[in-house]
């Protein structure tokens, strides 16, 4: 799957955003699985499959940079092929302050 640049650091499965009259959605990684059980996780990853095949209006992800195509093929298979952007991000070192609540992360220009 090919992701253009459609503007500094936004990446497009498919072009520039289609007015669909919804409005824009941000999805962030969820730092929290990593405090919550493995059926817990599922049910909600379950729940965002469902919203993400439903929805027709448009999607900006904030992923991590080596997750990107994977979750853009995944969303794929759910039949998003029309707008879902993303804005991926670089893990920053494990001595951050904030690593034991999530990720640090700062947006860089894709290359």
């Amino acid at each position: 799957m090919k992701l253009a640049e459609i503007s500094f650091g936004i990446l497009s499965m498919n072009g520039l955003p289609i007015d669909t009259g919804e409005n824009l959605v941000v999805a962030v990684h969820p730092f929290f699985e990593l405090y919550t059980g493995e059926r817990y996780k599922q049910e909600y990853m379950d729940r965002l499959d469902k919203f993400f095949s439903s929805r027709r209006g448009p999607i900006i992800t904030l992923e991590e940079e080596m997750n990107v195509r994977k979750t853009a093929s995944h969303y794929n298979s759910l039949g998003r092929e029309h707008n879902s952007f993303f804005c991926k991000y670089k893990r920053m070192g494990s001595s951050s302050r904030y690593s034991r609540l999530g990720y640090c992360f700062k947006l860089h220009k894709s290359n």
